[in-house]
């Protein structure tokens, strides 16, 4: 993008999207996994400890949720009402899902 400063619902619409992590994908595919196999025991550990990098049980380390806990960290310029409504429309497809 330009340097140029977005409005701040452009803004929203493009937080936690990174469409080269996703082959081109615009948002993030769902990542439908429950049950996970580990490299070696230590992982398994870790990650049952909130420790391990990868991806954990469930939702647990899934592109579909971090890239939303990327999108609401506030490592960006959106504001609190902005983040509200991005969580609502998030809560509300997460219900109908």
């Amino acid at each position: 993008m330009s340097g140029r400063k977005l409005d701040p619902a452009t803004e929203v619409v493009h937080l936690g999207r990174d469409p080269a992590k996703h082959m081109g994908a615009v948002n993030t595919p769902v990542y439908r996994a429950t049950t996970m196999v580990f490299p070696t025991l230590d992982d398994l550990e870790a990650s049952a400890a909130g420790r391990y990098e990868g991806i954990g049980y469930g939702l647990h380390g899934l592109p579909t949720v971090t890239d939303f806990q990327s999108a609401i960290s506030g490592d960006n310029q959106v504001s609190t009402s902005d983040y509200a409504n991005l969580r609502a429309a998030f809560v509300g497809a997460t219900c109908r899902a």
